[in-house]
């Protein structure tokens, strides 16, 4: 058991069974369109295999660039399913946080806010206490 670790054997196992819950999914999805879509998780999926084929060379003492390679290519795929994931949130209706629209989102949401007029302020706080 030990010797499937210390080879990094176990990560090719591992790679192998992210392929196929994908290639599961995909086909569950495709029979009558249950469970996500292959588009909702084939860029997650794709992180997690990049990140263990970073681990695999680790383990084989590959040279340095394939590890950065690997880590590079998770790194653009978690980025592309995060960027994927909020544009698609936005048309479903669902509404975006004031973070997400940043500095114009803060604004509108600022000038919706109702004020007093000047003439219903009085002149001075201290002396309506």
């Amino acid at each position: 058991m030990s010797g499937l670790f210390a080879s990094g054997r176990v990560v090719d196992l591992l790679v192998l069974l992210c392929l196929l819950e994908g290639g599961l999914l995909a086909w569950w999805h495709g029979r009558g369109r249950r469970g996500p879509a292959p588009g909702d998780y084939a860029l997650n999926l794709a992180s997690g295999i990049c990140l263990m084929l970073a681990l695999r060379a680790a383990l084989d003492r590959a040279a340095a660039h394939w590890i950065a390679l690997a880590l590079l290519a998770a790194g653009a795929a978690h980025g592309l399913d995060l960027w994927s994931r909020t544009r698609r949130a936005r048309p479903g209706g669902r509404r975006p946080t004031v973070g997400s629209q940043g500095a114009q989102g803060l604004l509108a949401t600022v000038r919706t806010v109702p004020s007093a007029s000047p003439t219903e302020r009085p002149a001075n706080p201290a002396a309506s206490k």
